[in-house]
């Protein structure tokens, strides 16, 4: 590990301690912050990328539920390469299914999302960018847990 990014964990860890309640702190300390700082830079890459696309395809004049699952499609295959290969490291093809299917799950979250935000009146622009952090944060918890989990010591 590089020196800053050692640094960087020791101050997060430090902060946490000082500030958070004692289980978050705890939590903070056993996850891997590296791996984490990585995620958040890889997944705003992803995100850039399918948000443009989407973004692309509303603008074009598609239905926002074909332009969530055309982005989502193109998106799965380079997030596979990226996420699995630079933030856990593992880009065995037989986790494919398992990460395509957390985006089918998160394609049928975002359609009832801009469904309900197309009910209430919201512009769907703003909708879909309010909610990239909610479902970044599932996103990285469903490949975490679900997809690439660390082997069982012991």
């Amino acid at each position: 590990m590089s020196g800053w990014i050692k640094t960087l964990d020791a101050r997060l860890i430090a902060v946490s301690r000082r500030f958070a309640p004692e289980w978050i702190a705890s939590r903070i300390e056993k996850e891997n912050v590296r791996r984490f700082l990585l995620f958040l830079v890889v997944g705003g890459i992803n995100t850039l990328f399918g948000y443009a696309v989407f973004c692309a395809l509303l603008y074009a004049g598609q239905h926002y539920a074909i332009a969530g699952l055309v982005s989502t499609i193109l998106g799965v295959a380079f997030n596979f390469v990226t996420t699995g290969g630079i933030v856990f490291e593992n880009r065995d093809p037989r986790l494919l299914f398992r990460f395509s299917s957390g985006y089918v799950l998160l394609y049928g979250i975002g359609v009832g999302e801009m469904r309900i935000a197309e009910l209430l009146g919201f512009n769907l622009y703003v909708a879909s960018a309010a909610l990239l952090l909610p479902n970044a944060i599932f996103s990285y918890l469903f490949n975490r847990r679900y997809v690439f989990p660390e082997p069982r010591r012991g």
